[in-house]
C-alpha cells in the first residue's frame, strides 16, 4: 500500500470586504468606514478620517517628533497606517566635527516611520549670502541665501544627510568648477583655508522640500562653530610643529 506524505496544508479563508466612504459637507476631510465580514457574518469595523493635502512647513527646533496630517491611508500587519512620523531627536544644532576644515552632517539623522520609502524633491544647505565670497561658484536662489545641494539616504527607517561628490582644489580647499591637476573629487565638503575666524558662528539652514508622501517642507538651523585647525600653529591647531618637536592636543567629550 503506497503512503502519501503531506508536507503542507493550506487553508484558504475567503473574506469579502465591504468598503464605504462618505464625504461630509466640509471638503477639508473624508470620513472612511471600513467593514470586513467573514463567513460567520462577524463584522470588524474601523472608522478614520483623512484630510486634503495642504502645505506644511516644519521647523525642527519646535518639534522633537512630528506626525504629518493624514492625507492617505494604507493597510499593513499593524493595521491602518495614516500618518508619517518624523523623529528629530537625533539631529543637532551644530555640525558634527569640531575642527575647522569641513561641514560634517553625520550627526543629522532623522527617523522616518511610514509604510512607503521616503521621497523628497530637494535637499539643500542654505548659507547666508553675506558669505558668498567664500563660496563663489554656488548659485543663489534668493537674495538671502546661496544653496548647496545635499543628498538623503534611507537605511531602514533612518534618514542620513550628506553631500554629493564635489570638486575641490587640494591646495586651497576651495570648490572648483574646472578639472585641473590640483583638483580632487570628494564627498567631504571642505571649507576654504585661512577663513576660520570669518566663518566661525555662521548659521546655516538645512532645508528639505517635498518630503514624504505629504510633500512637507522641513527646516533646521545648524550653526558652524570653527574649532581648532587640523594642522597649523600650536595655539589654534590639533596638530602642530614647534621647532623640531611635534605637539599634539587631544580633546575628549
Amino acid at each position: 500500500m503506497e503512503q502519501l506524505l503531506i508536507n503542507q496544508v493550506i487553508i484558504v479563508i475567503l473574506v469579502t470586504i465591504n468598503f464605504n466612504a462618505s464625504l461630509f459637507l466640509d471638503y477639508d476631510y473624508l470620513v472612511v468606514k471600513f467593514n470586513i465580514r467573514d463567513a460567520s457574518s462577524i463584522v470588524l469595523t474601523r472608522n478614520f478620517t483623512i484630510y486634503r493635502k495642504i502645505e506644511e512647513s516644519i521647523n525642527v527646533e519646535k518639534y522633537a517628533t512630528y506626525n504629518s496630517r493624514p492625507t492617505t491611508f494604507t493597510f499593513s500587519n499593524a493595521g491602518v497606517i495614516l500618518s508619517e512620523k518624523y523623529d528629530f531627536t537625533n539631529t543637532s544644532s551644530y555640525f558634527a566635527n569640531d575642527e575647522y576644515y569641513e561641514f560634517d552632517l553625520s550627526n543629522q539623522i532623522i527617523t522616518y516611520t511610514y509604510s512607503e520609502k521616503f521621497k523628497y524633491k530637494r535637499a539643500i544647505l542654505q548659507i547666508p549670502s553675506i558669505y558668498k565670497k567664500y563660496f563663489p561658484y554656488f548659485l543663489s536662489t534668493s537674495e538671502e541665501y546661496i544653496d548647496i545641494t545635499l543628498k538623503i539616504t534611507q537605511k531602514s527607517n533612518k534618514l542620513t544627510i550628506s553631500f554629493p561628490t564635489y570638486r575641490f582644489d587640494e591646495n586651497t580647499l576651495t570648490y572648483s568648477m574646472f578639472l585641473t591637476t590640483t583638483t580632487i573629487n570628494s564627498t567631504h565638503f571642505f571649507l576654504p583655508l585661512k577663513y576660520k575666524d570669518e566663518l566661525d558662528g555662521m548659521k546655516t539652514i538645512l532645508r528639505i522640500d517635498g518630503a514624504g508622501r505629504n510633500e512637507i517642507s522641513i527646516t533646521h538651523e545648524i550653526t558652524f562653530v570653527a574649532g581648532d585647525n587640523v594642522f597649523g600653529d600650536c595655539d589654534t591647531s590639533t596638530y602642530c610643529i614647534s621647532g623640531e618637536q611635534a605637539w599634539y592636543k587631544f580633546y575628549f567629550q
